[in-house]
């Protein structure tokens, strides 16, 4: 049987590269405020009130405050990182 899978399937290994939208720097305040506004937006999208679309736009400028800052962290700390190297 396992002669018969290695001929018809073989097991086959490989990397992944990692795209350009990786967000590991994101911190959990950042993708916390990213679902809120998404889920305040499908709510908005749905009732298309105004007390909706007040609350949509609070949480979206909340939201890009959070990435902003926590972009701005990522950075800081890894020039922290690399602080009297420099090769890296």
């Amino acid at each position: 049987m396992q002669r018969i899978l290695d001929i018809h399937a073989p097991l086959k290994s490989g990397t992944r590269r990692a795209g350009r939208n990786d967000c590991r720097w994101l911190s959990d305040e950042a993708r916390d405020a990213m679902r809120r506004c998404r889920r305040l937006e499908r709510f908005y999208r749905r009732s298309l009130s105004a007390d909706d679309k007040a609350n949509f736009h609070a949480a979206f400028a909340a939201a890009r405050e959070a990435i902003a800052r926590s972009r701005s962290d990522a950075i800081t700390r890894r020039f922290a990182d690399v602080a009297g190297d420099s090769a890296a």
